[in-house]
């Protein structure tokens, strides 16, 4: 099926040290309009087949603006072994949304725009950022509350393709 990470929103109770942690449940099925084309639908289902990063993040949230540069690395790095990457924009203005994408960090996969959180809030997580790696079987096998290291995202993702 698919694989996937998932990042979430600052505040909340999210720890200050982030320790990732082993899961086994099915990943919920998201799908929305596009943050930098408002036409275009964008669903977890379309990336079936391939590990799957969902980064969810937003413009106001300083922990994902330090992390997400890693993101964009990994996601060029990961990209010919088969990882794909897909982000949730959460509570967000869609046009700074759009500006951090296409212009000030240059991401280059796609994020569903998610004004009112209902999407991320299906990960029940609490604050961001907030990272869940899903097997290609749809499975989450592993996820993070808080800002994820470079090393830490590509250590778990080594170990998912390992496996």
């Amino acid at each position: 099926m698919f694989g996937l990470v998932v990042l979430a929103a600052c505040g909340g109770d999210v720890p200050r040290r982030t320790q990732v942690e082993r899961v086994l449940e099915p990943v919920p099925v998201l799908d929305g309009s596009s943050v930098t084309d408002e036409a275009t639908t964008i669903s977890t289902a379309d990336f079936r087949g391939s590990i799957l990063v969902i980064n969810v993040w937003a413009t106001w949230c300083d922990p994902c603006r330090e992390e997400l540069p890693a993101f964009v690395r990994a996601a060029e790095a990961y990209q010919d072994r088969g990882v794909r990457f897909l982000g949730i924009n959460y509570q967000d203005d869609r046009a700074a949304a759009a500006a951090w994408i296409e212009r000030d960090y240059r991401i280059p996969y796609p994020s569903i725009y998610d004004p009112s959180g209902e999407s991320a809030a299906t990960f029940g997580f609490p604050g961001l950022p907030d990272t869940f790696f899903v097997d290609e079987e749809g499975m989450m096998r592993f996820r993070a509350f808080g800002q994820l290291s470079e090393s830490q995202l590509k250590a778990t993702l080594d170990r998912m393709l390992a496996a």
